[in-house]
């Protein structure tokens, strides 16, 4: 499996070749999508690995390939912490209703495994929470399965001749490369 952990492109280019990829397939990106990514080398798939493949099907003369319109690292890691942060305001609107204070240790024990060890991003959440109620956002909250995934993926970017600064860009993404810029990015904090 790729670096996903699902079917993804990566296997996709490990079925089908990379080279035919490149030679007698058009890739698209999301499904609306009416122009292909210019692929000239296996650099350039390497971008997409993550994504998840929705079609493929081919004619005999020329191939059409459809991926998500993003990796399913980010996919999977929102709807993750979408539903920690439902439980978390769940868990709020009871306390409320019944008129209890809100338990900010029994709330970490929701959305971890180890609530005398939790992750930045889990203590974090309860905060926003605490603080925010129903209108708490998951924007900016990224956890360390996720994280190490991007890292790999970005890793292989570079091994594949992707400069530093551009393979972090992409799998980071532009707020958090630049806005981000006083910690090292692509480091699992």
């Amino acid at each position: 499996m790729g670096i996903s952990g699902k079917c993804d492109f990566e296997d996709t280019c490990c079925i089908y070749g990379e080279q035919n990829i490149i030679d007698k397939y058009d890739v698209f990106v999301g499904d609306h999508t009416i122009i292909p990514l210019k692929i000239e080398t296996p650099k350039d798939l390497v971008a997409y690995y993550p994504y998840l493949t929705t079609m493929i099907s081919y004619n005999g003369a020329r191939g059409t390939i459809y991926l998500t319109n993003r990796s399913y690292i980010d996919q999977e890691e929102e709807e993750w912490l979408s539903r920690r942060l439902k439980d978390l305001v769940g868990y709020y609107k009871k306390c409320k209703r019944k008129q209890e204070p809100f338990d900010k240790d029994k709330a970490l024990e929701m959305v971890t495994l180890f609530p005398h060890n939790p992750e930045k991003y889990q203590t974090e959440l309860v905060n926003r929470v605490v603080e925010e109620g129903e209108k708490a956002t998951i924007h900016g909250l990224h956890d360390s399965m996720h994280e190490r995934m991007r890292k790999e993926w970005c890793e292989l970017m570079i091994e594949c001749g992707w400069e530093d600064y551009q393979a972090k860009k992409w799998v980071y993404g532009w707020e958090r490369y630049f806005l981000d810029g006083a910690r090292k990015v692509g480091d699992i904090t």
